[in-house]
């Protein structure tokens, strides 16, 4: 049987949830017809506007409001009848039905089953939204946390770097289990697992013994918005293979490393980049079994995007990412680089010009795409545009001039200059226009004992993570230790200790290992001198 409600007498049946029919059915049982009265006629005892008010419930509503009701099922349930009704009378406002002061009808007060059900229903689903919405947030959690899996599922399926054929190749060759391939597999393995901790830009000389397997490590820190660049270089009499390969350090200690770069190519100078992460990186060299030499290593960081105004700089940004805007109702998106009125604007990456507008805050704007890296990038304020929708640009091409149309008309001409990526909105852009220092260090330390043993002038000498004094102390050496310079960069020699332990240390307070046994045996060859004369 269909619900009922009681409204001043009469009842409310719903036959559907957008049509509610008036029923001359009263409490008591029908009401009595005056003389002339047809049936047809019933609702006409009633109020001109309550009677209004049912006629309204009964006609079908326009195609308009019934498309918004299925969208508003869709989200939140089907509502029941009551709450329909009342909302069509609180609509009306007809003489005699004025809202409380807390905001319900009388009408609304008569119906109260029906809103109860009904404001449960809206008060379940508001906590069903908030749960949802928890839920998503721990959802985008996990997804994070799984990244890493992700990619080192992904790494089961992918093709063999360089390093790991010439590695199945002797394994095929027989050669898998020998001496020396454990040894050689093993130098691999250490050096990743114990690299020296450098920051770019960095130069170093080393060398490589062809007697026994070794390989040396680099760990370098590439923060979000830059990438790395890389050359390696081998002076060798031998044709020889150089294995080259760059790791991803993942954030959780139980993943491995994950190769993303590798090459046995010395012809140019690499490149890697993960401009929405950053992170930390190894770079492994190794060469193949029984080949070796002197080698040069050099690093360094580039910005991903290049600088949006002609002829300027980061020092020309004068107002940051987060800044208040409106008496702090919202918040900068981005930042502003003043220039000179009419100072050309350039693409910062290859891509394709998107919605040239011209727009009431952002003035004469252009978003530019750069589907490779999956951003998009927004110049606002120019004084005019110089590419149209759908226009391909390359970097360093004009797309307009600076000015201060829009909302800045009272400002000094500049450019807004905005970068957002799909899943995270507005970014930050001054870590990715910040210009990365490109100066090596002057090397000072004597490349002529690369290869050779030395050892420290004195004690409490310090063996360094990286080349400064700055970088973290590993320990402090035996004045006895015999060390193996394996590379010079700056004024710095990298040794390794017989332990295989690598570390740097300042060449001026080191002294080949000769050098004392000379000094130690002088002093006795003179008192077996001063006793034969005696």
């Amino acid at each position: 049987m269909a619900r009922q409600y009681r409204l001043d007498g009469w009842a409310l049946r719903s036959r559907h949830p957008h049509e509610a029919r008036l029923h001359p059915r009263h409490a008591g049982g029908s009401p009595r017809r005056r003389p002339g009265q047809r049936p047809a006629d019933r609702r006409s005892g009633l109020r001109p506007a309550l009677a209004a008010a049912c006629a309204r419930g009964t006609r079908r509503r326009p195609a308009a409001t019934r498309h918004l009701e299925r969208r508003r099922r869709l989200r939140f349930g089907r509502r029941r009848a009551g709450c329909h009704v009342q909302a069509q009378l609180r609509a009306l406002r007809w003489p005699g039905v004025r809202g409380s002061e807390g905001g319900r009808s009388r009408v609304g007060q008569r119906v109260t089953p029906a809103l109860l059900r009904s404001s449960g229903n809206r008060s379940a689903t508001k906590r069903g939204g908030r749960r949802r919405c928890h839920l998503g947030v721990l959802a985008a959690t996990a997804a994070l946390a799984a990244c890493e899996q992700v990619e080192v599922l992904e790494d089961s399926f992918r093709d063999l770097t360089p390093y790991e054929a010439y590695q199945a190749s002797l394994a095929a060759a027989g050669l898998g289990e020998t001496a020396l391939v454990r040894d050689w597999k093993a130098a691999g393995q250490s050096a990743l697992k114990q690299p020296v901790t450098v920051t770019p830009p960095f130069e170093e000389e080393g060398y490589i013994t062809p007697e026994e397997p070794s390989a040396v490590a680099y760990r370098i820190h590439i923060p979000r918005g830059r990438k790395l660049t890389f050359a390696v270089s081998l002076d060798s009499d031998e044709d020889t293979r150089l294995f080259i390969d760059l790791f991803r350090l993942p954030a959780s200690g139980d993943n491995p490393p994950r190769p993303v770069f590798s090459s046995d190519s010395l012809s140019r100078t690499f490149s890697h980049e993960d401009p929405w992460r950053g992170g930390d990186y190894v770079l492994r060299v190794q060469p193949e079994l029984l080949r070796g030499g002197s080698f040069r290593v050099a690093l360094g960081e580039d910005n991903v995007f290049a600088f949006p105004v002609e002829g300027h700089s980061a020092p020309s940004i004068l107002s940051f990412f987060g800044a208040p805007r409106d008496g702090g109702r919202r918040r900068h998106h981005g930042v502003d680089i003043f220039a000179r009125r009419g100072t050309p604007v350039l693409a910062v990456a290859a891509g394709r010009a998107d919605r040239v507008r011209n727009t009431r805050i952002g003035g004469k704007v252009v978003w530019l795409r750069d589907r490779q890296r999956g951003a998009s990038i927004y110049y606002a304020h120019l004084d005019s545009q110089h590419v149209s929708d759908g226009d391909l640009v390359e970097p360093g091409d004009t797309i307009g001039f600076v000015g201060n149309t829009g909302n800045a008309r009272t400002t000094p001409p500049h450019l807004h200059f905005g970068i957002y990526r799909r899943g995270e909105g507005p970014l930050d852009p001054f870590p990715f226009l910040t210009a990365p220092r490109t100066q090596f260090a002057e090397q000072t330390a004597d490349a002529a004992l690369l290869g050779a043993r030395v050892q420290p002038r004195n004690e409490g000498i310090r063996l360094r993570a990286g080349p400064g004094t700055r970088e973290d102390i590993l320990g402090e050496l035996d004045p006895d230790a015999p060390l193996r310079v394996v590379g010079a960069a700056g004024e710095w020699y990298r040794v390794r200790l017989p332990g295989g332990v690598d570390g740097y240390v300042a060449a001026r307070l080191t002294e080949p290992l000769q050098a004392r046994t000379q000094e130690q045996a002088d002093p006795q060859q003179d008192r077996q001198d001063q006793d034969q004369e005696e």
